[in-house]
C-alpha cells in the first residue's frame, strides 16, 4: 500500500518524482481538445449502445433541460463555464487537497468519485467518474490546470454538437 497514505506536504514541496513538469502549450492544448472530444462521444456512443442512457429516467431529464437551451447558450455553459469552474473545484480543489496527503491512485479515484456523486443522477455519474480520472491523469502530468481545462471543454463542446445536432436529425 505504499504511496496511498503519506505525510502532508508543506506548500510547494515536491516528491523527487513530481518534480518533472511537461511543457503545456499550444499543441497540448489541441491534444487535451480533441482527446476530451473523442473520449466524451465514445463513451456517449458506449452508453447508449449498452441501454444506459435509456434506463435512466432522471437523466433523460436532466439531458433534455441542458439541451434545450440555444445552442450558442449551451455551447458557452457547459463548453466554457462548466469546465473552468469544476476543474477549479474538483481538479485543484479536491484533487489537490487529497494529494497534499495521499498518493496519486487515490486522489485519482476520490476525487474522481466526488466529481461523480455531484453530477446527480447515476449516468451522468458514471460518466464523471471517467472523465474524472482521465482529467487527474492530465492534471498530474502537466502540473497546470489547463489541461484537464482544455480535456473538459474537448469533451463537452464536442458532446453538445453531437447531441444538439443529432436531436436535429442531421
Amino acid at each position: 500500500m505504499k504511496g496511498l497514505i503519506a505525510r502532508p506536504r508543506e506548500k510547494g514541496e515536491v516528491l523527487q518524482e513530481e518534480n518533472r513538469k511537461v511543457a503545456f502549450g499550444r499543441k497540448e492544448a489541441f491534444c487535451m481538445l480533441l482527446l476530451g472530444a473523442v473520449i466524451g462521444i465514445g463513451l456517449n456512443l458506449a452508453f447508449s449502445a449498452l441501454g444506459i442512457t435509456e434506463a435512466s429516467e432522471s437523466f433523460k431529464r436532466t439531458a433534455g433541460e441542458q439541451f434545450s437551451k440555444p445552442l450558442a447558450e449551451a455551447l458557452l455553459l457547459y463548453g466554457i463555464g462548466a469546465p473552468l469552474l469544476e476543474e477549479v473545484i474538483f481538479r485543484k480543489g479536491v484533487y489537490g487537497l487529497i494529494r497534499r496527503f495521499t498518493g496519486f491512485t487515490t486522489a485519482m479515484i476520490v476525487s474522481a468519485a466526488v466529481f461523480g456523486i455531484y453530477h446527480g443522477n447515476v449516468v451522468q455519474g458514471l460518466y464523471a467518474f471517467l472523465m474524472g480520472l482521465v482529467m487527474a491523469v492530465n492534471y498530474e502530468k502537466y502540473k497546470t490546470l489547463l489541461a484537464p481545462i482544455f480535456f473538459h471543454s474537448g469533451a463537452n463542446l464536442a458532446v453538445c454538437l453531437f447531441i444538439y445536432f443529432s436531436w436535429m436529425n442531421l
